[in-house]
This record gives C-alpha cells, sequence and structure tokens, in this order.
C-alpha cells in the first residue's frame, strides 16, 4: 500500500531526477539570459516553493513519523534561529532580506526555514547513503553546508535574496552555518530517520551546480 501511495505522486526515481534537472536547466537559462532574468527573478518564491514541496513529498508517502518530527523541528529551529539572527546580528552577522524570496515574517521569508530543512536533508542523505556511517552525518553536514553557502553568498547578493550590512559576508555567517548544520545534523541522527531516497542528495547537487552557473555566467 505504501508503496502504491509513492507511486501514485509520480515519484519513481528516475521521473524526480530528470523533472528537476529539466526545471533547475529552465532557470539557469532563465537567469543568464538578460531578456528573462528579471520575470525568474520575481517567480522564485513560487519556483523554490514548488521544488522543495516535489522534493519532500518524494519522501513523504512513506509516513515515517520520525521524519515528519524531524522536518517539523528543523523547519522551525532554522526559522527562530533567522529571526534571531536578522534582529540581533548575533549569530550570522549584520544583514537583512531583500523582496526576492518573497513576503517575510518578523523580517524572514518563511521559504528560508524549508531552504534550509531541503539542504540539510539532502547533505544527510548523501552522506547516509556514500558512507553508511550515521556517525559520520553530524561531522560531513556541517561542511557540505557551509560549501553550499559558499557558493550561494556571492548569488544571493546580486540578485536581493538578502543583503549584508558591509557587503562583506562575515566569517561569523559561516560559523553560525555549520553549528546550525551540526544541530539538526545531531538530531536528524538521534532520531534515527533513515531517507533511502537518493533524490534530496541529488537535489542538493541540482542547487549547488545552479548557484555555481548563476556564479560564473551572471
Amino acid at each position: 500500500m505504501k508503496i502504491k501511495k509513492h507511486l501514485i505522486f509520480w515519484h519513481d526515481f528516475r521521473s524526480m531526477i530528470k523533472n528537476l534537472a529539466i526545471i533547475y536547466l529552465i532557470g539557469i537559462a532563465g537567469h543568464v539570459i538578460p531578456a528573462t532574468r528579471t520575470i525568474f527573478i520575481f517567480i522564485t518564491p513560487v519556483s523554490l516553493l514548488l521544488i522543495n514541496i516535489l522534493v519532500l513529498l518524494h519522501i513523504f508517502p512513506f509516513f515515517e513519523k520520525r521524519l515528519f518530527l524531524f522536518c517539523g523541528i528543523t523547519f522551525l529551529f532554522t526559522f527562530v534561529i533567522e529571526i534571531i539572527g536578522v534582529h540581533t546580528h548575533a549569530i550570522f552577522g549584520a544583514y537583512t532580506y531583500g523582496k526576492t524570496l518573497g513576503p517575510t515574517l518578523l523580517g524572514v521569508p518563511p521559504l528560508i526555514g524549508l531552504n534550509w530543512l531541503i539542504i540539510l536533508i539532502g547533505a544527510a542523505a548523501f552522506v547516509e547513503l556514500l558512507f553508511k556511517k550515521k556517525f559520520l552525518i553530524p561531522v560531513i553536514v556541517p561542511l557540505m553546508a557551509v560549501a553550499v553557502d559558499i557558493i550561494m553568498e556571492p548569488v544571493a547578493g546580486k540578485l536581493d535574496y538578502w543583503q549584508w550590512e558591509n557587503t562583506m559576508v562575515p566569517l561569523q555567517n559561516y560559523l553560525a552555518w555549520a553549528g546550525i548544520a551540526f544541530i539538526v545534523s545531531l538530531l536528524y541522527t538521534c532520531i534515527r530517520i533513515k531517507i533511502t531516497s537518493a533524490v534530496p542528495a541529488i537535489h542538493l547537487g541540482y542547487q549547488a551546480v545552479f548557484f555555481l552557473a548563476l556564479l560564473l555566467f551572471v
């Protein structure tokens, strides 16, 4: 029954990988071509929400309660951390969110909590699938999260995802990313979640390629 429910969402592995690749290739082209860049920036909140939902739907049909718990806690934790960070500058440094990521709640787009969740699930799934050792998750996931942010930061400024007060990204930001990813990956390990699908990990790779392409050509 669970397998049938899983297939109802057309989320077999090959379809998901192909569809996500097409979406990201269109996104790269839309941002790189000057004539369409404004439109693609405008639809960023919708496209980001849809992509993240697709990835979550791929793993949610298995209805594992621990996965729901992990996702809920991670979303709320990272969203609250971002709110504290925006208003105090004590966590990441001095920054504000722009208009590109859509409506904000207390200065932070809710999409940010969702994007944190997708990045960290992807990194954890990558480590688990590649190394088969859960104890490595809290070690490698923070490194992967920081690597993704390093790629993202220059593009985020150009596209007005967020802006740093002094334009330069502080070291504090990367240390915060590592710390948050470490805490969440510990939770992932303690709750004993197991994601057998490679889709979240491959999606994280697609996301990295997307930002690398924009870094080079936008």
